[in-house]
């Protein structure tokens, strides 16, 4: 009952945006995509796992200043993954928002099948004004890797089929104050009805976007900064946030998290990344655990539990129609590595194979331990 009062708020909160109008259209565009997930190098064998997604996102615009947006995820699972993860079924289907839109349509010893909706709202626009309600993606991030500044909805860098990133359950307000600088408050609510709230103002100084905020996150206090510009040619980014003692979150110790990064493309198209991260809760121990699977519970107080990760990338589009790809994350405490090569071809405008990986190497209990196996993915993905 909860559930369906909370969705029936939104619902109405779509309806108050006025009649259709004559101006009144609709934008449908998504795509499907079939999986093989192969996985080795675990203590017990993992069968192969089979997966095929579709995503549709319809847009409305029921006039010129009113626009609704809701986007769909159909997946379904069968097979190894599902079967060598116990309550696998329950952790893809625990929906984190305050609006429950994961609808769970099957759930059986080798196979899962669910419906997410991870945009859900409506916006309006009044002048320099914008407003947006319901489920959203509040991207404060400017990091290529790891956001500590995505206080409101993180996403993990290891979840490599998920190029839309997660949304939340927000009322989001900006202003812009001018051609490049504005002012933005946002709202969060979880599942367990607990808030983040926060103010976050935008400007260029100095040919540099240059952002700042303050609030609360999860009933502790949280302050962030983060910039992006170039240096020589080259891209210049970083964010930092720090929290105060106390709070309901997945920590209550004070805490300093920090990333930076450059990029640079040379003229023959191949583009170098490099990203490093500190948190200051992080161990310098091992850590254990699997990032692969770590990427369900994305947080940006835990991008990463060690102390230190560095991260570098290369990016090559070798032809018209293949873009090769390689990154590589490393702990230098525990000496682990994680490697993932990733070859994309387009077989049409609408059709992609790509391959990818996703190959630990590192002692038991480190942080890419070669025990919690290496994945390699194969899929298919058309759009319309």
């Amino acid at each position: 009952m909860v559930r369906a009062g909370r969705v029936l708020l939104l619902g109405l909160l779509v309806a108050a945006a006025g009649p259709v109008h004559a101006q009144s259209a609709f934008s449908l565009s998504g795509f499907w995509e079939t999986l093989a997930i192969g996985v080795t190098g675990t203590p017990e064998p993992v069968d192969l796992t089979a997966q095929f997604n579709a995503r549709v996102d319809l847009r409305w615009y029921p006039s010129s200043n009113w626009e609704g947006y809701a986007a769909a995820r159909y997946l379904s699972t069968y097979g190894g993954v599902v079967e060598s993860v116990p309550g696998y079924g329950d952790l893809v289907t625990t929906d984190p928002g305050w609006l429950d839109l994961t609808f769970p349509v099957a759930d059986g010893g080798d196979h899962v099948v669910y419906l997410n909706f991870d945009r859900f709202s409506i916006r309006h626009t009044n002048g320099n004004l914008e407003v947006q309600a319901g489920r959203q993606r509040v991207n404060w991030g400017v990091n290529y890797v790891w956001n500590p500044n995505d206080i409101f909805n993180a996403s993990s860098f290891f979840d490599i089929t998920y190029i839309e990133k997660p949304g939340s359950d927000a009322l989001r307000a900006r202003y812009y104050t001018g051609s490049t600088s504005s002012a933005e408050a946002a709202v969060k609510v979880d599942y367990d009805d607990r808030v983040t709230a926060a103010g976050m103002y935008r400007a260029n100084i100095a040919g540099y976007d240059i952002q700042a905020f303050a609030g609360s996150v999860q009933d502790t206090f949280a302050a962030g900064l983060g910039w992006s510009g170039q240096i020589a040619g080259a891209g210049f980014n970083g964010e930092m946030t720090y929290y105060a003692e106390g709070g309901s979150g997945i920590a209550n110790e004070e805490q300093f998290v920090a990333a930076a990064g450059g990029n640079y493309t040379f003229p023959n198209s191949l583009m170098i990344t490099t990203e490093f991260i500190y948190n200051s809760l992080g161990t310098t121990e091992p850590v254990g655990g699997s990032p692969v699977l770590g990427a369900l519970f994305a947080d940006a107080r835990l991008l990463t539990r060690a102390r230190w990760n560095v991260m570098g990338s290369l990016g090559y589009q070798a032809s018209p129609l293949t873009r090769l790809g390689l990154a590589s994350v490393y702990n230098p405490d525990d000496q682990s590595a994680y490697l993932s090569p990733q070859v994309d071809y387009s077989m049409s405008n609408n059709l992609t194979l790509s391959v990818a990986g996703q190959v630990l190497f590192g002692d038991p209990q480190t942080q890419f331990s070669s025990d919690s196996g290496s994945s390699f993915f194969a899929w298919l993905k058309g759009s319309f």
